[in-house]
């Protein structure tokens, strides 16, 4: 019979304790915050596309999605001179927001908010594991703080924006590289790529300099991530369509036949 081991038991409890305050941020975010007061509109357009193509197959792209996300964020349709709240962002960004689908707007915007808490510190982290930085515990303490708290930061959490996470995948990607750990470097950098103004050019650059490095694993995992992201797009994208077509198509027999 083999015991838990101090550093088994070291991550069960850290992994509970992260688990618990991330609960307890959720809850007590919702209760004093997005139940009171709505927004966090960076996210809803892709929330409401993630919801109507989940539980209804309807493209993020259309009108109708469309003039949801501007109802939710205006109540009522934009205006010529406002946002147009459109899902202007690759197929698969929506993969990110499934999970917030199965919420109401305001759990999902408090889970939001305390993932994106989690993700500055954690791009924080990252950031000095980068730069091999190891500062004593007063100053760490004091910068984890800070890059929860400065303006940049801050506005990312309130409007619960996605470049938060993007961020944290492309820092998360360059440490990767410099460690060498290859597949989790490539995987990292395509994710990020759901925010493509972020990283237009660090992608083909990253991938141009593996080819001539040679660095054969980094290439082949950034290549083959996104194939899958862009296959499962195309795929997804026409599942979604072929099922409207077929609700519409059987809509008119099954409304005749039940009239009979």
């Amino acid at each position: 019979m083999k015991f838990i081991t101090r550093r088994s038991l070291f991550m069960i409890t850290l992994i509970t304790l992260i688990t618990t305050v991330f609960v307890i941020g959720v809850i007590f975010t919702h209760n004093t915050f997005t139940v009171r007061f709505p927004g966090g509109n960076d996210s809803l357009p892709r929330y409401v596309a993630a919801r109507a193509w989940l539980f209804e197959g309807l493209s993020p792209y259309s009108d109708e999605v469309t003039a949801r996300a501007q109802k939710m964020v205006y109540g009522r349709l934009a205006k010529p001179d406002e946002d147009r709240q459109r899902f202007a962002y690759p197929f698969y960004t929506i993969f990110f927001y499934i999970p917030l689908a199965f919420f109401t707007w305001d759990w999902a915007q408090a889970i939001g908010i305390v993932t994106l808490e989690f993700a500055m510190i954690l791009i924080a982290v990252f950031s000095m594991r980068l730069y091999r930085w190891s500062p004593p515990p007063l100053i760490l303490g004091a910068t984890l703080l800070w890059a929860t708290i400065w303006y940049h930061a801050v506005r990312t959490i309130i409007v619960v924006q996605f470049a938060g996470i993007a961020a944290l995948l492309i820092v998360t990607s360059l440490w990767a590289i410099k460690e060498k750990r290859e597949i989790l470097g490539g995987i990292t950098l395509a994710l990020a790529s759901a925010k493509p103004q972020m990283l237009f050019l660090l992608l083909p650059l990253i991938g141009i300099w593996s080819i001539f490095a040679r660095r054969w694993r980094l290439t082949l995992s950034l290549s083959i991530t996104m194939s899958i992201l862009l296959a499962s797009s195309f795929f997804f994208c026409q599942a979604g369509f072929l099922l409207c077509k077929y609700k519409l198509q059987i809509t008119p027999n099954t409304l005749t036949s039940a009239h009979h």
